[in-house]
């Protein structure tokens, strides 16, 4: 069984031996091989599987928030959690802002979905994906940021959900 740590793969493998112990190991195999075709129907393919985790705020994307900020002059909008770590705190004033503002869900989404990836992000997380799953992880909502990961190649999101009340 092997464990792939991405600070130090390809370089270095960790090797769970039988007695629990462990140890680290040059790969056994050329890394750039994963860039390969697919086997064949039937044929078993024993690469090591992939999984690529990136952020989307700020690495594929502009912060939406402050866009949204800009585009309302809210300036509690602009804050994200490089400015206010507490994200519990952070979203009550940002849901205050907007409640003050009589803004709704659907004005922020009409705003946040016309926001566009960083020039060359799909295309990175395209190369990306020939090696192996990609998701894309988030501190905004759902419901904000579907369009740019759709924008992106639609690949799995992880985020926060809005629960909305009757005022939407």
């Amino acid at each position: 069984m092997h464990y792939y740590y991405s600070e130090y793969w390809p370089y270095f493998k960790r090797s769970f031996c039988s007695d629990g112990a462990h140890k680290y190991t040059k790969p056994t195999y050329d890394h750039r091989s994963l860039n390969h075709a697919p086997q064949a129907p039937g044929v078993l393919d024993c690469r090591a599987p992939m999984v690529f985790a990136i952020d989307m705020e700020g690495v594929l994307t502009p912060e939406i928030w402050p866009v949204l900020g800009e585009h309302f002059d809210v300036p509690e909008l602009h804050w994200t959690t490089r400015d206010l770590a507490d994200f519990d705190e952070l979203m009550r004033r940002r849901v205050a802002a907007v409640r003050g503002r009589g803004l709704s869900l659907r004005d922020l989404q009409d705003v946040a979905h016309s926001v566009e990836p960083f020039l060359g992000a799909r295309e990175f997380l395209s190369r990306l994906r020939l090696m192996g799953q990609v998701v894309i992880i988030s501190d905004t909502f759902h419901e904000l940021a579907e369009p740019l990961v759709q924008k992106l190649g639609g690949h799995s999101l992880f985020a926060n959900r809005f629960h909305m009340d009757g005022g939407g």
